[in-house]
Order: C-alpha cells, then structure tokens, then sequence
C-alpha cells in the first residue's frame, strides 16, 4: 500500500494533485502538493473519485474500467512499489518553510520591495522572468533531473501515440496505462502496454526530454534514461543493476539515434528494455522510445519500434 501523501491525479487532471490517506483518495484536488492535508471526508473505508490506485499488490493494479482506460501503476514483483513523491513532498515542504521564515525576516528587519512566494509547485518547471516556460539550452545544459518532466501525457487509448516529433504505433490490445509517475522525466508522456501471465507486462514509453533536464546527446541521453528508469521508475529504491546486452547507433523512421539494451531481474521475473534516443531534429530536445518486456515479447516489440516515423 501506498504511503500517505500528495500524488498527481490519477483521474488525468494535468497539474493537479489528489491526496491518498492510505486507504482512499480525497475529493479534493490541489495544484500545489505542499499544503497540508484535507480533513478527512467520510469514515474509513469511503470511496474517492474513481481512479486509479497508487498501489497494489497486482504489478498493475486491476482492469481498465468503460470507457476510460485505467491508469496501472507497475508495481515490483516481490511487493508494493516504493513510491518518492513523499520524499519529494517532505523536500518541498522543506523549501516552502525556509521561504516563509525569509518573508519574516525581510518584513522585520527591511529588504527588497519585491515580496517572497513561500511556496514552491512540484514538479519543477523552469520559467523566464516573464513568467513563460522556458525552452531551456541545448541537449546537456545541465544537472541531470529525472523529476523534471512537464506533466503531461497521453490519457486515452490510442492505436498511435505522438510526442517531441515522433509517431509510435502500437498493437490494438494495449490497453494499458502505466503509472504516470514512473516517468517523469519525460516531457508529453504516453505509457501503454498490456499484462502478460504472472507479473510479467510488455509495453512502450514515449516521450520528450528536455535538454534543461540536462539530458545529452543521444548516446548519453540513453546512458541517462537508464539512470532515471533504475533509481526513480518502476525499481525505485529495489538496489537492483541493469545488465547491459547491447548498445549502438540506431536508425529509427528515419531519425538517427542511440541505442542500449539492458535486462533487469527481480525476484525471477527478467525484463529486457529497449532505449532508443533520437534526434527528432528539435535543437532543445530529443526523443525516447522505451519498449519493455520478457523475451518472449522480442517481436511485438521489435514491430513497435519499426513503426517508428516522424511526426
């Protein structure tokens, strides 16, 4: 189960947060995750908006209902998933303190005429001084942030997905959406896929990163999005190493890129990945296409990444 806490709206609701008490979800929404917590709105065991689950002991956490598919967070094998957005909350919260005892002391003792916002939004998106998003420098341009990623995603089933200038197209029984918070770090997002017999799942992420997230060329960009998958997606906090298969240059719907096969074991379930970065000709920033499964999976997903094309 879950810990306690702000979590992006699993409804779908693009910069908005909904809390989970650890055993159901609040009707209230919030745009900033650092205030404190709603009182609670009915006895134990009520039932919030119908949504997706933070956690389950099913590695995707049920069947999509009508209509709207569900949102299924991957969870580890050997049980829940341990989730960082308290960390993140517990930082924020942090933050949002040191800034409100800044805006008592200016008031005090005399500072500057602009006032102080004593609260910081999650996740980060840098801005200009003229309060538009900023388009960032080129591929590289900094810290590697794998909590920097936009928000948004593709919410709705689709036979193709778009994003940072590449169509992707997909077999018609993938119904499944992964987790939105297991990938973060990717700007215009599209996680789906389907279950397989036992924990096993197969599937395909889409996505943009943004070079102010510090993501580099692609052959490092790969390297990078390897780091993000292990240490902040669906194997937070497990300690687990990839095991490189293979690696090198890749030519994708016509756009060049880089390529890294890796295979992750937990708990006697192997997931081979396949990271493919590409250069979607944006100078501020690049393509991904993650697809992921057991090997027997190889073909579907070998037929995912050949449909590949420019947007």
């Amino acid at each position: 189960m879950s810990m306690p806490g702000w979590y992006h709206d699993p409804s779908g609701s693009s910069g908005q947060f909904r809390y989970w008490d650890g055993h159901q979800w609040s009707h209230e929404v919030s745009t900033d995750p650092s205030v404190p917590p709603p009182a609670p709105s009915g006895p134990p065991g009520a039932t919030g908006p119908a949504a997706g689950h933070p956690g389950s002991d099913h590695p995707l956490g049920g069947q999509p209902g009508s209509g709207q598919p569900a949102e299924v967070p991957w969870q580890p094998a050997t049980g829940p998933k341990r989730s960082l957005v308290p960390v993140m909350l517990l930082a924020a919260a942090a933050v949002a303190l040191t800034l409100v005892v800044a805006l008592v002391v200016t008031q005090v003792f005399g500072g500057g005429d602009e006032p102080i916002e004593p609260t910081e939004p999650l996740p980060p998106v840098p801005t200009t001084e003229t309060g538009g998003t900023e388009t960032g420098p080129a591929p590289g341009g900094g810290e590697l942030n794998c909590l920097g990623g936009n928000g948004r995603s593709a919410d709705a089933q689709q036979s193709s997905y778009s994003a940072a200038g590449v169509s992707v197209d997909v077999p018609e029984d993938w119904g499944f959406r992964f987790d939105k918070s297991l990938w973060v770090f990717l700007d215009d997002q599209a996680a789906w896929g389907r279950t397989l017999d036992g924990e096993e799942v197969e599937g395909m992420v889409l996505g943009g990163l943004a070079g102010y997230n510090g993501f580099d060329a692609p052959e490092e960009a790969s390297d990078q999005v390897i780091t993000c998958i292990v240490d902040y997606g669906p194997y937070a906090g497990e300690g687990l190493q990839p095991e490189p298969i293979d690696s090198g240059s890749i030519t994708l719907g016509g756009l060049d890129g880089w390529q890294r096969t890796f295979a992750i074991d937990q708990a006697g379930v192997r997931t081979v990945f396949d990271v493919n970065v590409l250069d979607s000709g944006d100078p501020e920033s690049l393509a991904v296409v993650v697809t992921f499964g057991p090997e027997s999976s190889a073909a579907t997903l070998e037929q995912v990444r050949e449909s590949v094309s420019r947007q």
